[in-house]
């Protein structure tokens, strides 16, 4: 059976849908009666899809795509007329950048030596190899699964320790605005309780708004209401069912003794705007942040995250994952610490991704998922993106907006909410009275030809007899230079580079410093000095 074509396209996504197309036809799963043998078979395949993901001719999808493609009807849009539509309760289609995020949270999560892609012997031989080898092999299955999506392989050259297609990380994921991360993402709870005895999901968010009565928490208790409805997977809620907790588990009494019982499993919404350390002391299987790019004030995300770390590592073992998204809302606030943390995911142990939608080559960032994927009205029955065609859609929509006397700022909020790269997601150029584009064409000339690093000599102050002070160039490699913000090296003391020695007898105000010291005594910021020539007026 084709799935896929030769060119990588999907030709056939119905292979995954077959649960939920039979039920849209018919009004139920299966037609087997209620408590028989071949009914309890089929819920207990259908749980282990849902587990364990579907293999179909040698494509897969995970268990949390399945889950959600199949079990999680969501409001999605009907088309009327030609530009009119409305919003009606249906299953999700098959995406091709759902099919991406899905495989992004697995691989963060669980790496690529699992049983997705080898048998369970290999499996077991592997985790007895060293890091070089489980590394190669997890590469090689990797570059063999043909994801659209490059993750960086190594943090560090050579260092296979610092492998990044283990498993162990995190996410964070930079978006368009309606591309459903809240209906995805409630979905993964909704599986956790429904499917993963025992585990603990927490959905956070800064305002409460984001998680209920019509947030991501609402969702999840949507999804609850139908699973209960029309599957064998019943959650009960007898112990904690309310507006923003609920945990799958039942009364039993013995020898008049009331007992809980049952998977144990829960669900809880948490907002941390009136409480930093809300969700402090919690063991938790997921978490998930909702729109983390709205997050008070500058400073407030990052203390967040560091608080709930210990929830989900303990000691030198992972044993949960956190998944924080978002679009890019206001720069000047919380958006600061989004963004710091996207353009810089290894600094928080997030999966680290090349990006493949800008125009500067090697820009390691987060997830990030463009206006032109899966763009309502530009994607085929089989989920395949027409990235030119929606592209252009975009654009013709900003140029419409321009024409019609929108300013600079409005244009500038629409490329934040509708990116087509991570670059206009965090644009900040509005407010700027600099030649902010001129002066983007030239960062990214320089970056391109690597001139920082070929154009300058490292050196090493060093003051001598009489007072003066002189440059010694440093020809050992010994200390890495910091050229970027993003990618810093493991050891951050850092020299000082020279692209220009100074002239003798310099006429007062040619050469300016600038000084950023550290202003915290926490965060990775670091501090720089500068000197720059500038134009002399003799």
């Amino acid at each position: 059976m084709q799935v896929k074509d030769e060119n990588n396209k999907w030709v056939n996504t119905s292979v995954f849908t077959e649960a939920r197309d039979y039920f849209k036809k018919n009004g139920y799963y299966t037609p087997e009666p209620w408590g028989s043998l071949a009914w309890y078979d089929f819920w207990k395949k259908e749980r282990h899809k849902c587990l364990h993901g579907v293999n179909i001719d040698g494509h897969k999808i995970t268990g949390e795509h399945y889950f959600y493609l199949n079990y999680c009807p969501i409001n999605k849009s009907k088309q009327g007329t030609k530009k009119v539509g409305i919003k009606v309760l249906d299953f999700p289609d098959f995406w091709d950048g759902d099919y991406e995020y899905f495989w992004a949270r697995e691989i963060a999560r669980n790496g690529m030596l699992t049983e997705y892609f080898l048998t369970p012997e290999e499996v077991a031989e592997y985790e007895d190899k060293d890091d070089e080898d489980r590394h190669k092999k997890a590469l090689e299955l990797y570059e063999k699964a043909n994801f659209t999506f490059k993750i960086l392989p190594l943090s560090v050259k050579d260092d296979y320790s610092t492998s990044n297609l283990l498993g162990g990380k995190d996410l964070i994921v930079l978006k368009a605005r309606r591309k459903g991360f809240s209906f995805k993402n409630a979905s993964v709870a909704a599986g956790n309780l429904v499917h993963k005895a025992g585990t603990y999901t927490m959905l956070m968010a800064f305002e409460k708004r984001y998680l209920y009565p019509k947030g991501i928490f609402s969702m999840v208790t949507r999804y609850i209401a139908f699973i209960n409805e029309h599957t064998a997977w019943k959650v009960p809620t007898d112990y904690i069912d309310r507006q923003d907790h609920i945990r799958n588990s039942y009364v039993e009494y013995k020898n008049g003794i009331k007992i809980e019982k049952g998977s144990l499993s829960e669900v809880q919404a948490i907002s941390f705007k009136d409480n930093p350390q809300a969700g402090v002391g919690k063991d938790c299987y997921d978490i998930i942040g909702e729109e983390v790019g709205v997050w008070g004030v500058p400073g407030g995300l990052l203390d967040t995250v560091e608080a709930m770390l210990p929830s989900i590592v303990d000691g030198g073992i992972r044993t949960g994952m956190m998944t924080l998204f978002g679009t890019a809302n206001d720069i000047e606030k919380g958006t600061v610490d989004f963004a710091e943390m996207f353009q810089s995911p290894r600094t928080k142990d997030f999966l680290p991704f090349i990006d493949i939608w800008g125009e500067t080559e090697n820009n390691i960032e987060g997830f990030f998922f463009p206006v032109q994927l899966n763009l309502v009205g530009f994607y085929d029955e089989n989920g395949n993106s027409d990235y030119e065609t929606a592209t252009k859609e975009e654009l013709k929509t900003r140029q419409k907006r321009i024409d019609g006397g929108a300013t600079v700022e409005q244009i500038n909020k629409r490329k934040r909410e509708f990116p087509v790269n991570s670059e206009e997601a965090l644009n900040t150029t509005e407010h700027s009275i600099l030649p902010v584009e001129e002066l983007k064409l030239q960062l990214k000339k320089v970056v391109d030809n690597k001139w920082q690093e070929l154009k300058g000599t490292p050196v090493r102050l060093e003051e001598v007899e009489g007072g003066r002070v002189i440059a010694k160039p440093i020809l050992n490699k010994s200390i890495e230079p910091i050229t970027s913000y993003r990618l810093l090296p493991d050891n951050v003391s850092g020299y000082f580079v020279v692209y220009e020695h100074p002239i003798e007898g310099a006429p007062k105000g040619l050469y300016k410093i600038g000084y950023d010291p550290v202003e915290q005594d926490k965060g990775t910021s670091l501090a720089g000095i500068i000197v720059y020539k500038s134009v002399h007026m003799g």
